[in-house]
C-alpha cells in the first residue's frame, strides 16, 4: 500500500504540477498518541476500504472510503489518516455512471460525514483497542439511538 501511495502522489504531481500539497478540511481530531496504523485497522474492520483512487494529501498515511446509498446515489464517507490527525467528509461516489465522475472531480457535492461516522472515527482514535472501541461504539450509538428517539429524528445528519 505504501509503494502505491507513493505512486499517487508521483502522478498527481506530474499531472497537476504543484507543490506541496494542503490537507482538505474537515477535521476530525487530533491523533493525540494514539497509532495510525491501529485506527486503520478498527476502521477497516468498520466496514470502510482503502481509497485508490483518489488524490493524495500531503503527508498522508491512509486513504479509505466507505459507500453506502442515499436517495438513490452512491456516495463515499472518504478519511485520510495523518500521522497527527484524521480528516474525513462525504461526497458523491465516482463509480457510477460519468456523471457522477465529473460531479465527484468538481468537487460541488463535498459536506462533513454524518454524525454516526464522525462516532465511528473519534471512538477509533479514542479505543485503540479492538475490544474497547468496538464495547464504546456501541455504547455511543445506543446514547444516539435515545437521543434519537427523545428529538424524533429519522436523519442522522
Amino acid at each position: 500500500m505504501f509503494l502505491w501511495h507513493r505512486l499517487r502522489l508521483l502522478v498527481q504531481r506530474i499531472l497537476y504540477r504543484t507543490g506541496p500539497l494542503a490537507r482538505q478540511p474537515y477535521l476530525i481530531d487530533e491523533l493525540k498518541g494514539s497509532d495510525p496504523e491501529a485506527v486503520f485497522q478498527l476502521l477497516i474492520d468498520s466496514g470502510f476500504q482503502p481509497n485508490y483512487f483518489s488524490l493524495a494529501d500531503e503527508g498522508e498515511l491512509y486513504n479509505l472510503r466507505k459507500l453506502s446509498f442515499e436517495k438513490g446515489r452512491l456516495w463515499q464517507d472518504h478519511v485520510r489518516i495523518f500521522p497527527d490527525e484524521v480528516r474525513a467528509h462525504a461526497e458523491i461516489a465516482y463509480d457510477i455512471g460519468l456523471g457522477d465522475a465529473f460531479e465527484h472531480l468538481d468537487g460541488t457535492t463535498i459536506r462533513p460525514v454524518n454524525r454516526i461516522t464522525n462516532l465511528v472515527i473519534r471512538e477509533a482514535i479514542a479505543h485503540p483497542s479492538f475490544v474497547d472501541y468496538h464495547l464504546a461504539l456501541v455504547s455511543k450509538l445506543l446514547e444516539l439511538a435515545e437521543l434519537h428517539a427523545e428529538a424524533g429524528e429519522d436523519s442522522d445528519h
